[in-house]
């Protein structure tokens, strides 16, 4: 076990389940040296104290597995920014395209791994990371080298409705609440590889915020939450019928009811 591991974390670095299981493994080698010291008398108890323990450390702190693999993946990132040169930020459309064409064009493990990593941390609206490559920006490039890239192909109609259950929990940052209901013009969104990207604008602070869901999602159904930084929307309906093959209709449609939370 303990081979594997670190045959896992040398090929592919770190990562929560990594550090997880790794943590694991040492529990069960103290767990079998307490066993074997014949001067300790309560052993259950000692056992019991190293769980606690070791559970604390690795659910909170500087030293938790979410915190310690945060540091080395945004460490990765900045990193291979500086090895392509990249000093101004946050990168533009052109640079940040540019940065994920040089990180794919090589068919190297580790640049590899740095392009997973920036997926995982897109998906979470990883803030420190938006500080280098916007959200939007990542987002759609990330969507562009791992999707397929025959979106014309794709046919999605999709009709969720949330209205059963209609209560949101507030997210903690946010100020201002707002129910509303939007039918988006074509050019507000676009289909994307696997990934719908729509622009919705607030009257209110007159700023633009761009979202994405994902074709998975709305196939399966499972969009009650759609948030990007600084916007938040918890999903009431969406109803969305594109057609990209063979013209088989006349016209898209896309709307969506539900309460967008604003930082």
């Amino acid at each position: 076990m303990s081979v594997g591991i670190m045959r896992r974390i040398s090929d592919y670095g770190i990562s929560e389940d990594r550090y997880y299981i790794a943590a694991i493994n040492i529990f069960y080698y103290i767990v079998i040296a307490i066993l074997l010291i014949d001067k300790i008398k309560c052993k259950s108890r000692y056992i019991a104290i190293v769980f606690c323990s070791m559970f604390f450390i690795l659910t909170n702190g500087p030293l938790s597995a979410i915190n310690v693999t945060h540091r080395i993946w945004m460490g990765s990132v900045k990193d291979a920014l500086a090895e392509q040169g990249f000093s101004e930020f946050p990168l533009g459309m052109e640079s940040t395209e540019k940065f994920y064409n040089n990180l794919t064009s090589k068919d190297d493990p580790k640049d590899n791994v740095i392009a997973s990593r920036l997926k995982v941390l897109n998906s979470r609206h990883d803030k420190e990371l938006a500080q280098y490559i916007p959200t939007e920006n990542s987002m759609r490039f990330v969507t562009t080298i791992s999707g397929n890239k025959n979106n014309e192909e794709y046919i999605i109609k999709s009709y969720i409705n949330n209205s059963k259950n209609s209560y949101f929990e507030i997210p903690k940052n946010a100020t201002q609440v707002n129910h509303f209901y939007k039918y988006f013009n074509k050019e507000d969104y676009e289909l994307l590889n696997d990934t719908l990207f729509f622009k919705l604008k607030s009257q209110k602070l007159d700023k633009t915020f761009r979202f994405f869901v994902t074709k998975q999602a709305l196939e399966s159904k499972d969009v009650r939450f759609l948030e990007t930084e600084g916007a938040k929307i918890g999903v009431e309906n969406l109803d969305l019928t594109l057609y990209k093959k063979e013209e088989k209709v006349k016209h898209n449609y896309f709307s969506i009811r539900g309460i967008l939370f604003l930082e």
